[in-house]
């Protein structure tokens, strides 16, 4: 019957022992702190009393259940973040992957011919890539400070303040910095760029940025040099047009690329 586990003498098959009703082990009814009462109850089959007698290791270990219990739930919940944080990332990459293939089907279908240098391709879309990820916003005060902390401080501050008058503030986890563009000249507010950490915080901005009405705030995506060629000289086509007499057209982007195209307005045939 093996030892007791208090006084570790042989626990005989008799009477002067019972077991743990957990882990087995005998203990000697003399070495265990239980009343004459509790004995008799203890020496009935375990499946007949109600009575039970827990060893003093399986009685710090049952303490220790509801501990373990609610270190569990925190592992879950910590497993579900993981979870959640991995299953965004893998989208972003989708995101990303898709952008690229997207970029690169416009750079072949507007400078395939005479065609662009592959050099200047790869740059291109690696810096397409890079500015994906911000918004340019326009009319935003500058703080007149020589202190470059104080004015970043603010700048943060000012692009949190146009999120939640966007209303959003979600926004705002993936924001990692400011930075305001151009030479300070103290004469007029340069423009402020935002980076996110992924270009679908940016889009959702974009699609909602006339949530600012009546504000003279503007938030623009951070374009190339070669995009902002490519606009230029569709607005100067578009200025041409309508200089002659065309009416009813306006620059509409199409795969990324802007078009002049015709439209029509509500109530005409």
């Amino acid at each position: 019957m093996g030892k007791c586990l208090l006084c570790k003498k042989d626990a005989a098959e008799d009477k002067t022992y019972f077991k743990c009703d957990v882990s087995k082990r005998a203990l000697h009814i003399n070495c265990a702190s239980i009343t004459a009462t509790e004995v008799r109850c203890l020496q009935l089959a375990a499946d007949t009393r109600k009575l039970k007698y827990f060893c003093e290791d399986c009685e710090q270990g049952l303490l220790l259940v509801p501990i373990l219990k609610s270190m569990v739930e925190d592992l879950k919940i910590e497993v579900e973040k993981l979870k959640c944080a991995n299953e965004k990332s893998l989208h972003e990459k989708d995101n990303q992957i898709c952008d690229l293939r997207k970029t690169i089907d416009e750079l072949k279908c507007n400078y395939n011919a005479p065609g662009l240098p592959f050099e200047e391709m790869f740059i291109e879309i690696n810096d397409r890539i890079v500015k994906s990820n911000n918004i340019m916003l326009f009319n935003v005060p500058e703080l007149n400070s020589e202190n470059i902390e104080d004015r970043i401080k603010q700048d943060r501050a000012k692009v949190e303040e146009i999120m939640k008058q966007m209303r959003k503030d979600e926004a705002l986890e993936d924001l990692v910095k400011v930075v305001r563009v151009g030479r300070n000249t103290g004469s007029k507010s340069r423009p402020l760029r935002a980076i996110f950490s992924n270009n679908g915080v940016v889009k959702d901005i974009l699609r909602n940025k006339k949530r600012l009405q009546n504000s003279t705030i503007k938030i623009n995506s951070n374009q190339t040099n070669m995009q902002r060629g490519m606009f230029s000289k569709a607005f100067k086509e578009l200025k041409d047009r309508q200089n002659k007499g065309e009416k009813d057209i306006a620059i509409k982007y199409r795969n990324g690329v802007p078009k002049i195209e015709s439209f029509k307005k509500e109530g005409k045939s």
